[in-house]
């Protein structure tokens, strides 16, 4: 990046290049440490850069380029069939929600939709409002976001799709809409606004927000699971899209320590300093060792607290979480979402 600021010629070949600026997580990391001291954006480089290398048809790689497929031809990145995602959704809420004129929607979103790792996840959700008598509706047509398409830098080739997408949203006619994944709420928020010029109409809000704002008028009664009097140690990750992408730190940790029975212990690297989970800017899909590694270590990180529960607010982060548990028999670190925990203390 110093290179490229100072016109400094590149040696390496186009592969090369397409690897660097792919094998990135896009954590934002990079702007919180140096935007402050350069004035220059690291964070938007790897942006620009990826749609240029798109726009040119050297990139993306050839896994983000099946992301792609399966978002226009199935209408999620898993490419799992379309049905599913209905099948799930209907077997969770009542057929008036699906039509009625609730003034929320809930997003599920793919991830909490379609993995295996989180089957529990929107029942949770549902859980949470219908025990503090939210009135909600959820779309059973429910598009992808396609968040992964514009951070891989394919967002020219989405546009109609991108439209589609938010225009049934956007004509759910309802007041707010509550997002348990941070990246949904980002594409609906501040990326599908840029990329066609219209605002929406409606106000986004994510799960940590709704849960807290419950939780302050005295909505949502949590109650501890204290046993013999020992503490659970919870350990909590902020997720860049929430937390350095979105500002948003104190209202799962105050969730957190308002359960009698649960104590927060922080890692060394928390908040605008937080590691990232390794799977984000599709990394997962086409740098699996990479992701591997800088989900370990985050792990490593947590277990160094002693808690016994690592708790996050991003369905992506959990499910890569356990994924990357998998492979280490014998580890007892928990993964929990705020919503999981929040449901099984109502």
């Amino acid at each position: 990046l110093i290179g490229m600021y100072n016109n400094v010629e590149f040696t390496l070949n186009m592969d090369e290049i397409v690897e660097k600026f792919y094998s990135c997580t896009l954590c934002g990391a990079c702007d919180y440490k140096c935007k402050n001291l350069t004035g220059k954006s690291p964070l938007s480089v790897f942006k620009e850069v990826r749609k240029e290398l798109v726009n040119n048809k050297a990139g993306p790689p050839p896994e983000h380029i099946i992301l792609l497929e399966n978002v226009l031809k199935c209408g999620n990145p898993q490419g799992k069939p379309k049905n599913k995602r209905n099948e799930r959704i209907l077997e969770l809420v009542k057929p008036h929600q699906l039509s009625n004129s609730a003034p929320l929607l809930y997003f599920v979103g793919c991830v909490p939709a379609y993995s295996d790792n989180l089957s529990s996840h929107t029942a949770n959700m549902i859980k949470i409002l219908t025990e503090t008598k939210t009135k909600f509706k959820v779309l059973q047509d429910e598009p992808c976001c396609a968040h992964v398409l514009i951070k891989t830098g394919q967002e020219n080739l989405i546009t109609e799709y991108v439209k589609e997408a938010f225009e049934k949203v956007n004509s759910a006619g309802v007041q707010e809409v509550l997002f348990t994944c941070p990246a949904c709420y980002r594409a609906f928020k501040y990326e599908y606004p840029k990329i066609l010029g219209v605002e929406p109409n409606f106000e986004c809000l994510t799960a940590s927000e709704f849960i807290y704002t419950l939780l302050n008028e005295g909505k949502i009664p949590l109650r501890g699971r204290k046993s013999k009097g020992e503490e659970i140690r919870v350990t909590y990750h902020d997720p860049c899209h929430l937390g350095r992408y979105s500002g948003i730190y104190d209202q799962p940790r105050q969730i957190l320590k308002s359960i009698e029975g649960l104590r927060l212990v922080e890692m060394p690297r928390n908040k605008e300093n937080s590691w990232c989970c390794g799977v984000g800017g599709g990394v997962k899909a086409a740098f699996p060792e990479f992701w591997q590694k800088t989900s370990e270590e985050r792990i490593k990180e947590a277990q160094s607290t002693g808690a016994s529960v690592l708790v996050t607010a991003c369905p992506a982060c959990e499910s890569g979480f356990i994924d990357a548990l998998k492979t280490h028999q014998g580890n007892n670190l928990k993964i929990l979402d705020i919503v999981d925990i929040v449901a099984s203390h109502l």
